[in-house]
């Protein structure tokens, strides 16, 4: 698993292949509500649907408050932190 700031990538091991012409892509997984920064996934090919990312080659993770990781190619779901509000409510985790 990979945690990135209020983002979790659960890796499902089914690695895409990854097609000869796959052209730059990039990726928003989450914006930041108050900061304005986000989480972007950039790299050949790769698709996100807002709960799967598939990601055919090596690509990078990044924000501007987190270090960079280097994703190697799979598939992910993508978890978005929830906090504890009251009894029975959680709500997304904002930054």
């Amino acid at each position: 698993m990979i945690r990135h700031g209020d983002v979790l990538l659960v890796p499902t091991g089914v690695i895409p292949l990854a097609a000869a012409d796959a052209k730059p892509a990039r990726a928003i997984l989450a914006h930041g509500e108050f900061t304005g920064h986000a989480h972007r996934v950039v790299g050949a090919g790769l698709t996100f649907d807002g709960d799967t990312l598939t990601v055919p080659r090596q690509a990078r993770l990044d924000h501007e408050e987190h270090g960079l990781i280097v994703l190697e190619p799979n598939t992910y779901n993508v978890v978005r932190q929830r906090e504890y509000v009251e009894p029975r409510v959680t709500r997304r985790v904002r930054d």
